[in-house]
């Protein structure tokens, strides 16, 4: 598990879901994670988590290089 979902579910533990809990949700990684997502022709998008396109590379390797470059952790999305 990363550093980061480790220390958002550490921050979000004893609360109940309900109260601020989609908020909480809505809000994780905002600034902290980017989404990598298959495109057209082999080629792979970035995006910020709240779906603003980052970038557009030739390669998943390419991604996660761009990706950790940014100091962000990367996710893939489907």
């Amino acid at each position: 598990m990363s550093s980061i979902l480790k220390s958002t579910l550490s921050g979000m533990s004893g609360r109940a879901w309900g109260d601020g809990s989609r908020r909480d949700l809505f809000l994780w990684g905002i600034h902290d994670v980017a989404y990598i997502k298959c495109a057209d022709q082999g080629m792979h998008e970035i995006f910020s988590a709240d779906g603003g396109r980052l970038a557009r590379v030739h390669s998943r390797d390419e991604a996660l290089e761009c990706v950790r470059r940014m100091d962000l952790e990367p996710l893939s999305a489907h």
